[in-house]
């Protein structure tokens, strides 16, 4: 008697998940990476420490890129490449970036997470 009504369930749950999982995006999906202008008006206050003198040539730059969630708070930091040096000589230049304070991103009337490089410049 209900075999009729099963094929009718069945594609309704699989639309109804496929939009659910369209409406949330796919988990590899990365908030959006703003450009250097963009970071820079988000920025209310950084000033991380500087790069030790004499470890990288003068004007080296090394990026560090932040992920902000909604409410404006660093979730999540991460070399943009790789290290010019041992890592480890860089760590509190780089931890530093920590202490940034950021805006919430508004898209839409909506904040939403957002990822951006901090400048560490050697002197």
């Amino acid at each position: 008697m209900f075999k009729h009504y099963l094929p009718v369930i069945a594609v309704t749950a699989f639309l109804v998940g496929a939009q659910a999982q369209s409406a949330a995006g796919s988990s590899t999906d990365q908030p959006p990476l703003l450009t250097p202008a963009q970071m820079a008006q988000q920025t209310i206050k950084c000033k991380p420490r500087k790069i030790d003198p004499g470890l990288l040539p003068k004007g080296t730059i090394v990026s560090a890129r932040v992920t902000v969630n909604e409410a404006g708070e660093i979730v999540d930091l991460n070399f943009v490449e790789h290290c010019p040096v041992g890592c480890g000589l860089l760590a509190d230049a780089i931890l530093s970036v920590k202490s940034c304070k950021f805006k919430p991103y508004v898209v839409d009337g909506k904040t939403i997470p957002y990822r951006g490089d901090v400048q560490l410049v050697a002197p």
